[in-house]
């Protein structure tokens, strides 16, 4: 699924995927992810996150929820890349996203502060 999903050169092609992915967990199976399962959500968001596209950051973040959590010895990159891709765009999760990732250890407390100090 990752090839499909960074192969999309437009936004709308790599949410579709996204979106695909999405469906057939649910269509497979009712909450248990698999290592295997966990790791390719892990690394696809990485790589999505690495495009530094507001767009790609928004599917990471549908990824990693779609996973339930980052896979072992992921959540320090993973957590590293969302406090990056906020620093550049500070809107790019709403506050209901912000606490999905405060709640996986996704983000760190200086950035949900620095997005709050943002608003203001």
């Amino acid at each position: 699924m990752a090839p499909k999903v960074l192969a999309g050169k437009r936004q709308h092609e790599r949410d579709g995927a996204v979106a695909r992915l999405e469906t057939a967990r649910l269509a497979a199976r009712a909450g248990s992810v698999s290592s295997d399962d966990l790791r390719a959500a892990s690394e696809l968001a990485q790589h999505l996150l690495g495009t530094e596209i507001a767009g790609d950051a928004r599917l990471a973040w549908r990824v990693i929820v779609w996973a339930g959590r980052p896979a072992h010895g992921f959540q320090v990159r993973l957590r590293t890349l969302f406090d990056a891709a906020i620093a550049r765009n500070g809107r790019v999760f709403g506050q209901s996203e912000m606490a999905k990732l405060a709640e996986m250890g996704l983000l760190t407390p200086h950035a949900r502060l620095r997005r709050r100090s943002r608003r203001n």
